[in-house]
């Protein structure tokens, strides 16, 4: 029998050395999924792979003022997301990208006022960095939100109750709030967060874009008539405009009326841009369309009692045309009182 002999051991082939290589690896790599999960590492990677997608928002309201809001770009480089609590006087809507890129959003894909979920795009091509990857947020882990600057804010996102989306942290509204992988789990918003999966089914149930202009009477009893408005408004417009041309070609009736073409001159030219680049506002689509009323009632009678030849015949057919608008300015005045 050998001296020093040991019993029990077993020299480890490079078989065995392979399994526990992959066994270890495996086991870091298990760890390392945890880790980001739950927040404790990746947190530099979320706030670089967000922060070049969210974009500062100037918001107009009707008074001129401009607000700053925030949103983030998802989906694709044309779309915006943002909160509705910030776009709720929203005439117009500009942005500026981190890397100093800019332009107008001037059309809403969608919107959902319970959500607090806003749609925007543009239509023109805008080719911002978007949030493509979204996955659901998973309770107890830890989300991620842009602050000032490069610093960001974590929190921990609660187990969603009546599938409702909570976070404990704090942001701007309309930050987007991503995982420890850089992927966006929802959006922060003044009273909590709102989840990608409620953003998500708001983008793809909607049904065609509104412009902005469009979008400030969404929760107006002249939403669904805004169409006819401006189309009436225009073509009193046109009428307007043939009656002024005729009326001018004629020197006699000109000279006489100088004073009161000026006048009804000066009222079409009031209502043409805001129907031409669709501006009106709520507050403004009654008083505008009584005053040019006013005005072409005052400017027809005062013509019709002098005109002869092509004047008598265009002011004829326009004062006929007036009644049927005066009518539908009767029914949108009682609508919006």
């Amino acid at each position: 029998m050998e001296a020093n002999q040991k019993t029990g051991t077993k020299k480890l082939t490079a078989t065995d050395w392979i399994v526990y290589v992959i066994l270890i690896a495996s086991i870091l790599g298990a760890a390392a999924l945890c880790l980001r999960q739950f927040g404790v590492i990746g947190s530099k990677r979320a706030l670089r792979q967000s922060a070049a997608s969210v974009v500062t928002l100037h918001v107009t309201g009707a008074d001129g003022t401009v607000t700053d809001a925030t949103g983030f770009v998802c989906y694709s480089g044309d779309t915006v997301v943002t909160t509705y609590d910030q776009m709720t006087d929203a005439y117009d809507v500009t942005f500026t990208a981190p890397d100093g890129a800019s332009g107008t959003l001037d059309r809403v894909v969608s919107y959902e006022q319970a959500q607090n979920i806003v749609i925007l795009a543009s239509s023109e091509p805008l080719g911002l960095t978007p949030l493509i990857d979204a996955a659901a947020p998973v309770g107890g882990s830890k989300a991620y939100a842009l602050s000032e600057g490069t610093k960001f804010n974590s929190g921990k996102i609660s187990a969603p109750a009546d599938d409702e989306m909570t976070w404990s942290g704090t942001a701007h509204s309309g930050t987007p709030l991503v995982n420890g992988d850089g992927i966006v789990v929802g959006m922060a918003c003044a009273d909590g967060a709102v989840s990608i999966a409620d953003i998500s089914q708001l983008w793809l149930s909607h049904k065609g874009l509104m412009t902005l202009p469009d979008y400030v009477f969404r929760d107006t009893p002249l939403g669904s008539y805004i169409d006819m408005i401006y189309a009436s408004i225009y073509l009193m417009e046109q009428q307007a405009d043939e009656l002024y041309s005729a009326v001018r070609a004629d020197a006699a009736l000109s000279g006489e009326l100088s004073a009161e073409l000026d006048a009804f001159s000066a009222a079409i030219d009031a209502v043409r841009a805001p129907v031409a680049d669709r501006t009106l506002t709520p507050d403004t689509v009654v008083p505008m369309w009584q005053a040019f009323l006013t005005a072409a009632e005052d400017f027809s009678g005062a013509v019709y009692a002098r005109a002869t030849g092509d004047a008598a015949d265009t002011v004829s057919t326009f004062k006929q045309a007036l009644s049927g608008y005066r009518q539908m300015y009767l029914t949108i005045e009682s609508m919006a009182s």
